[in-house]
């Protein structure tokens, strides 16, 4: 009996320390990227994103990578160290520019896109990239795959997928 009792407050201890899981307030859905074409910027859907709290900030504000793909062959020139630049964007109506809030860089070993790191974030005064009383974020995606001598002005297709979160 003494057994089944430590092995069931084991197994309670486990369940509570795994159960700490993270949730973010909005978030994407997993999504494919923009296109890779050398030398274009090409951008993401925009999506409607509401924070936790108002105003919408650059630091509750996050882009996650997956499934890193390749550059297709013949079209793209196999460089190791070329880079993809990846900026979150807050949409604005106009005349007023769009927002940055997050550079991330992506390296290619050969074709092969290896890693995406966050590189900067623009948090200037607040932080705040939307309006003071707005939760909700109009937030995108773009990405400017470096143009090597040699590369095609066609399409690479996707190289990534990400997903956008906010707290």
């Amino acid at each position: 009996m003494k057994k089944i009792v430590i092995c069931l407050g084991i197994f309670a201890m486990l369940l509570l320390v795994t159960s700490n899981v993270y949730a973010y307030n909005q978030v994407t859905g997993w999504q494919k990227g923009p296109e890779a074409i050398a030398g274009k910027k090409t951008s993401g859907k925009i999506f409607n994103l509401t924070s936790k709290s108002a105003p919408l900030k650059g630091s509750e504000s996050y882009v996650f990578f997956d499934n890193l793909g390749y550059l297709r062959e013949g079209v793209a020139k196999p460089i190791t160290g070329r880079e993809i630049i990846i900026y979150l964007m807050e949409d604005d109506a106009d005349p007023n520019a769009d927002d940055f809030v997050k550079r991330y860089i992506g390296t290619f070993k050969g074709l092969d896109l290896d890693t995406i790191k966050l590189d900067e974030e623009y948090t200037a005064g607040l932080g705040n990239i939307d309006s003071a009383n707005d939760a909700t974020g109009e937030l995108y995606i773009t990405a400017a795959l470096d143009k090597i001598t040699g590369d095609k002005t066609t399409t690479n297709g996707a190289v990534f997928d990400y997903e956008i979160r906010v707290d």
